[in-house]
């Protein structure tokens, strides 16, 4: 009963954002959606961020639904192997050298080891090596900080907490919002068969109204990025799909940027794919620095598509070339 209801409230909450036309109407899409539910395995969210409600069945097709993102996952990626990418931790060691900053686990420093590695640096991020969506990110300058008694109250809690060096970013992209870390997220799926990498789609995710993070869901601009040429092709939006053709906050033109130094980028990308073979399916995440050099902040098993089909064309043909020929991963 309880599911039944959320399944009520959440396409209320939906229509209500999407449509607003009435009762009647709302019935109706209702009966639409539950045949694309069954036909395209499109979730709520799907039914309406895609316009399904506007869309013929042909039009639809061509969408990544949950079920066809779930069919994805399951061509390309082992899924006891997924916690390599979700433990940050785990990825840190995994991806060392590509990391470009000094990172501390602290499940296993004890407290000299602790204040010794802060006391090298200037500022520190504490993450939550589980978290998601830029949650249980903290920041502390070094030489405001009782570190003992950081380390102290860290420790007491029930949380795998990893210590970071604090990023600076090159001028170029910080400038678009300055105090957040602004990110490029470029999802790749990697060809075991003939050992090549595909870089699928590309965005640019800015802070906003001097948040520290970027994140869609905690109020940040993405635009997204054509794969080929490194430009911005689309506006900024927000997780209101409110559309942003110069940056609200530092006024710099998002559509037509072009992200510097791209395809040293998509390079980089394509030298961190193939250190995952079993995971072939990553939304990577990671920050470019001056002097032409990037980073990695984390990789993403499950990064989804929302953010690129709601402002772009339906991917699941590109997706469907690409992976269909893949054997599952033993």
């Amino acid at each position: 009963m309880n599911k039944i209801r959320y399944i009520f409230a959440r396409f209320d909450e939906m229509y209500s954002l999407f449509v607003h036309k009435g009762k009647a109407l709302k019935c109706l899409y209702f009966i639409d959606y539950c045949f694309s539910l069954l036909i395209d395995g499109a979730s709520i969210y799907d039914y309406f961020a895609y316009d399904f409600f506007h869309r013929r069945l042909s039009g639809r097709n061509v969408y990544i639904t949950f079920r066809k993102f779930k069919r994805i996952q399951d061509r390309c990626n082992r899924w006891s192997d997924f916690n390599l990418l979700r433990d940050k931790a785990q990825f840190n060691e995994l991806f060392a050298d590509l990391l470009g900053r000094k990172s501390l686990d602290l499940t296993h420093a004890t407290k000299e080891q602790f204040v010794a590695f802060c006391k090298t640096l200037k500022e520190i991020f504490v993450k939550d090596a589980m978290s998601l969506q830029g949650k249980g990110i903290s920041t502390y300058v070094v030489a405001d900080t009782d570190l003992e008694a950081l380390y102290d109250k860290l420790k007491a809690e029930d949380t795998k907490y990893l210590i970071e060096e604090r990023i600076v970013q090159c001028k170029e992209l910080a400038e678009f919002h300055p105090s957040s870390i602004n990110t490029l997220r470029v999802v790749s799926v990697y060809d075991d068969t003939n050992d090549t990498v595909t870089i699928t789609t590309a965005c640019f995710r800015m802070g906003n109204n001097g948040s520290r993070v970027d994140n869609f869901c905690s109020g940040g601009i993405l635009a997204n990025i054509n794969v080929e040429t490194g430009l911005i092709c689309t506006p900024g939006y927000n997780e209101h799909n409110d559309v942003f053709y110069y940056h609200p906050f530092s006024g710099k033109q998002i559509l037509g940027y072009k992200i510097p130094h791209w395809e040293e980028c998509k390079q980089f990308i394509r030298e961190a794919a193939k250190r995952l073979p079993t995971v072939r399916y990553v939304g990577w995440d990671l920050v470019e620095l001056e002097d032409v050099k990037f980073l990695l902040i984390e990789g993403n098993n499950d990064a989804d598509f929302t953010a690129e089909q709601t402002n772009g064309p339906g991917l699941w043909p590109m997706y469907d070339q690409l992976t269909k020929h893949l054997k599952p991963v033993n």
